[in-house]
């Protein structure tokens, strides 16, 4: 359970690692190299797999205190977290208060800094173009002819 969770929230990590590359390669190409050294990728991928051990590690010890008393069939075969609060006879309410934070943690405020650095790049690319570059560099009407995108910028 502990590791293909633990991977999981590596797994989002790495999504929002290619967001920052690509936030860096478009908005400032000419220090890409320098901004992301081999060394600095290096701390990101410690940072993720420090960070994903740090949020599932407790839910094995919190899930060790309770009692079990219900039937030990589970649906998955990799011991999903809420199967095991299930068929435990205790107050599970820490257990759920927890795995919501960590769900809110890793998906939520991975998805909300992906979203920001897309944001970002759309912005950078509007800003450095004229109306006319703007469409092609955003691949829009790339059917047109060049007459008929004259037409509409």
């Amino acid at each position: 359970m502990f590791f293909i969770h633990s991977l999981s929230k590596i797994e989002s990590f790495v999504l929002l690692f290619m967001a920052f590359d690509r936030f860096i390669a478009i908005c400032n190409p000419l220090r890409y190299a320098s901004i992301l050294t081999p060394l600095r990728i290096a701390k990101m991928g410690l940072v993720a797999v420090v960070r994903s051990v740090a949020l599932i590690l407790p839910l094995p010890i919190l899930l060790k205190r309770f009692r079990y008393c219900r039937d030990n069939v589970l649906s998955h075969s990799y011991c999903l977290h809420q199967d095991i609060m299930k068929v435990a006879c205790s107050d599970i309410s820490v257990n759920s208060i927890y795995g919501l934070f960590v769900k809110v943690v890793t998906d939520g405020l991975d998805s909300f800094l992906i979203f920001l650095s897309y944001v970002m790049i759309l912005k950078t690319v509007l800003s450095i173009a004229s109306h006319r570059e703007c469409l092609r560099a955003l691949g829009l009407f790339r059917h047109l002819s060049e007459q008929h995108l004259w037409l509409v910028c």
